[in-house]
């Protein structure tokens, strides 16, 4: 067989367990010299063809039993269950996190240079008593710090050092509907995180957006007088659908001054906020997302700091859509794919 020149060095291959047995099936297939489990949720996406959430752990967890053993195991250290599968590796294990990781993220903080559209994040990488600043712009929140420092494990096993490896960083740009602010209607501001959402991602989305209002607070960055969160249905979540959803309903509770809640399941994050005293007249609840985005066009006013998040298939964008200040340039920022 003649290898052509046009085939890559290294394929960097994405690997989902909605099936049981499906991960042994890609690794059967590809066989991965390099594993990466970024995050592993207690509440498990993808668990309708699944009996137990363990057994979805498990299949998660399967990933890196199959590397051979000069290969390398990248394990999320602030996730006990990616670090739960670390004595049953055969391939060498770097860790990376906030906390007790081979690859520690330090000092991280968010800044803006002039005004709120010019934020970003910096921290140190330390590795093996060296390390390196980075300083990124329009890149944000402890999940893609978490990618970046995934990124830098991944990078060291491949034998890059850590300066050319921060040089690469800095070219890193946010994917859309990933946690981008646009500006909004009536001197509004949006943080768009549309593009698809599960109970952990929602909580780190949540914090993210607590993160950007200390700033604004701290730096008077924005005239912040009400934050609002559009919050819609979160899919594939199977027998766990209803658990999922009164769980997020406290962190809601916590950070919003009026939610909006869109699709069927998030009837279960309305009477949980309820419970929990939340005010009823500053919660809404709408069907689908096109009811949802002609409120918010109606309510939206100066001040206003808005989080929009939900599964893929509930179409989020809408909403950001009916409330960008410059809705023609919604492809910038804004996907439109289909749920496969």
């Amino acid at each position: 067989m003649i290898k052509s020149k046009q085939y890559p060095e290294i394929l960097i291959l994405e690997m989902s367990e909605d099936h049981p047995g499906i991960i042994k099936y890609l690794c059967d297939l590809t066989k991965p010299k390099i594993g990466v489990i970024s995050w592993i949720n207690e509440i498990p996406v993808h668990a309708v063809f699944f009996e137990k959430a363990e057994d979805v752990h498990r299949e998660i967890q399967s990933l890196v039993t199959f590397l051979p053993e000069n290969g390398t195991a990248v394990l999320n250290s602030d996730n006990n269950l990616s670090l739960a599968v670390k004595n049953k590796v055969k391939a060498k294990v770097i860790t990376h996190g906030f906390q007790n990781a081979d690859v520690l993220i330090s000092d991280y903080s968010l800044f803006a240079d002039k005004d709120i559209f010019s934020l970003g994040m910096k921290m140190r990488i330390e590795y093996k008593g060296s390390y390196v600043p980075l300083r990124i712009k329009n890149v944000f929140g402890k999940p893609q710090a978490y990618a970046l420092s995934a990124a830098t494990a991944t990078a060291l096993s491949l034998g890059l050092n850590l300066v050319a490896i921060a040089k690469g960083l800095e070219e890193y740009q946010i994917l859309k509907a990933r946690t981008h602010l646009i500006p909004g209607i009536n001197n509004s501001l949006i943080l768009d995180d549309s593009y698809n959402s599960n109970p952990d991602a929602l909580i780190a989305a949540l914090q993210t957006y607590e993160d950007i209002v200390d700033l604004i607070k701290r730096e008077k960055l924005f005239n912040l007088k009400r934050r609002i969160l559009v919050i819609g249905s979160m899919n594939e979540l199977g027998k766990y659908t209803k658990e999922a959803h009164q769980k997020i309903a406290p962190f809601l509770v916590k950070t919003g001054d009026l939610i909006i809640l869109v699709g069927e399941y998030t009837k279960d994050t309305l009477s949980e906020c309820e419970r929990l005293g939340f005010n009823k007249n500053n919660i809404l609840w709408f069907p689908n997302s096109k009811e949802a985005a002609k409120k918010a066009q109606e309510i939206i006013t100066d001040g206003d700091f808005v989080l929009v998040k939900g599964s893929r298939g509930i179409h989020m964008e809408e909403v950001t859509v009916s409330i960008m200040k410059e809705p023609e340039k919604a492809e910038e920022y804004i996907t439109f794919e289909e749920p496969k």
